[in-house]
């Protein structure tokens, strides 16, 4: 039985931080940082957390701007949002890189709006409070759909992206492989 050859998503998240120009020693923390992801794709631990961790295990003495200097660099990787610290820096990310590529002037607007009360105004936004949103920018409630589809529509867990993190990418594998040799099938 032929079997899939997979990557995890910690594995992805590697190869592209090895595509990335970085010192050998960053990359080292940047395989840390990322080992440090939990499964929806977040740095949940503090970074004075993680500098000890790796003065005690690895006998590594790193500064704090170091990590966040990689952070910031495993923040660039896809899928957007990954490397967050909270869901409401994971929003921001994926909404100023999607701002980067669309090109319609309404929905770069939209995206504007949705930035801007992510940022602002998280906490109205989480619970609801539209009306005070509205009344902050002053303007309608079209304008306010616009932004708030432009939010539902980005991913709260990017590290689920592709289901299960420590579970392997399943590939494809054929049964058997059909060919025309000298005018004739072959199997």
């Amino acid at each position: 039985i032929p079997l899939g050859a997979g990557s995890t998503f910690r594995e992805q998240m590697i190869n592209q931080l090895g595509l990335q120009h970085l010192e050998e020693y960053d990359r080292m923390l940047g395989e840390h940082l990322i080992g440090q992801l939990d499964e929806a794709g977040y740095l949940r631990r503090d970074l004075n957390s993680i500098v000890n961790d790796l003065a005690f295990t690895q006998n590594l003495l790193v500064e704090r701007v170091e990590l966040e200097k990689v952070l910031s660099v495993i923040k660039t990787l896809d899928p957007a949002g990954v490397g967050a610290t909270n869901l409401q820096e994971c929003l921001l990310i994926q909404i100023r890189r999607k701002m980067e590529i669309v090109k319609d002037e309404v929905r770069v607007a939209s995206m504007i709006l949705a930035s801007r009360i992510l940022e602002d105004h998280y906490d109205a936004f989480t619970k609801k409070h539209y009306s005070q949103i509205l009344s902050k920018y002053e303007i309608d409630e079209d304008v306010l759909k616009l932004a708030l589809d432009e939010i539902t529509k980005l991913n709260p867990k990017p590290g689920n992206s592709g289901g299960d993190s420590s579970r392997p990418v399943q590939h494809v594998v054929p049964d058997f492989i059909l060919r025309i040799r000298d005018d004739e099938l072959v199997v």
